[in-house]
């Protein structure tokens, strides 16, 4: 936290004015008792010497309370009353008589009842900047802490992020090299096809999209799947969406997809797979059903359904459902999302 001195000021002649009633001496009297610089050196004394209480407790706490010293946070607390006393003393007692012949206290008033007096008057004034210490440490506090969960937030969603995009290029890759190998035509659309999708995901990424967007980049994932696939693959993506343009979270049909493809059966139109996306009020109901193949097709462990619960709940905390069943061999999937 920085030492910033101009609010402290300004904080402090609040303080002065406001709680130690100089301002409503001002309003009744005319004047000011505490501060009034034509009566003598008193009034600019009453003034800055209890700013050395503010200033040196305050300094104290900034300096060693953050890393818990807890004796010198003592120490130094006393030293700001044995300090400013001393100063006051020397200025209005000594130094004020040798210049004007004049003391703020009459001169049989006592060493001891000074201190005595001056220790009551600057209770006040290292409370006060102890409690200025500490308000201002704790918002501080709160902004950084803040600041630490929207930077993690994102820093997690980023790595989220970075997870997808090496699992799908993955898949992807497998699907040329079977192409590639068997020396198909079709290599070529393939590879066109990965291209607009690691574009879509390295030089796109962003936390939302358009659903037109995300449909378009899960029908090419859908036709690259078909590449490689023995059978034609009996499945696609509904929508009765009519504003195409509304935002969704980026990457949030590609998972789905990929978990369809992954782990149904899409061999025949009996077993057909379909995701439908709907608006009903403000939100987004995305269903995914597929009948499920009890073969897995690869090997190669997946993240995606995890990993895009997991970005919902960053984005919109308690303020969505993901559920999933399997119903006489078919897997359900039902997601819900604020519209946007």
């Amino acid at each position: 936290m920085k030492f910033n001195f101009g609010r402290l000021v300004l904080a402090y002649l609040l303080y002065y004015f406001f709680i130690e009633g100089a301002l409503r001496d001002l309003l009744i009297k005319g004047q000011t008792d505490s501060f009034d610089l034509t009566s003598s050196i008193f009034s600019i004394t009453s003034l800055f010497i209890p700013f050395l209480y503010v200033i040196i407790s305050y300094a104290t706490l900034h300096r060693y309370y953050p890393s818990r010293k807890w004796s010198h946070c003592a120490l130094g607390l006393i030293a700001a009353a044995l300090i400013t006393i001393s100063c006051r003393y020397f200025i209005e007692q000594i130094l004020s008589e040798a210049l004007f012949d004049q003391t703020n206290y009459h001169p049989n008033y006592g060493l001891k009842n000074y201190i005595i007096d001056n220790y009551f008057y600057a209770f006040r004034y290292i409370t006060f900047g102890a409690i200025y210490y500490f308000v201002t440490y704790s918002l501080y506090k709160q902004k950084r802490e803040t600041e630490l969960v929207i930077s993690k937030k994102n820093m997690e969603m980023a790595l989220l992020k970075a997870q997808i995009n090496p699992h799908f290029l993955l898949n992807s890759m497998n699907n040329i090299y079977s192409l590639v190998f068997h020396k198909s035509d079709q290599a070529l659309p393939a590879m066109d096809s990965l291209t607009d999708i690691l574009k879509y995901s390295l030089y796109e990424s962003k936390d939302f999209e358009s659903l037109e967007k995300e449909i378009s980049i899960a029908n090419q994932y859908i036709e690259l799947s078909k590449l490689r696939a023995p059978y034609d693959l009996h499945y696609k993506i509904d929508t009765n969406v009519q504003n195409v343009s509304m935002q969704v979270p980026q990457h949030l049909l590609m998972p789905i997809v990929e978990n369809v493809i992954k782990h149904g059966d899409l061999s025949t139109s009996e077993s057909s797979a379909q995701t439908t996306i709907n608006k009903k009020g403000n939100q987004i109901h995305i269903a995914s059903s597929n009948k499920v193949n009890h073969k897995l097709k690869d090997q190669t462990g997946g993240i995606g359904l995890s990993n895009l619960e997991r970005r919902l709940q960053l984005l919109y905390e308690s303020n969505y459902t993901m559920t999933s069943k399997i119903v006489d061999d078919r897997y359900f999937l039902d997601i819900t999302i604020p519209s946007q």
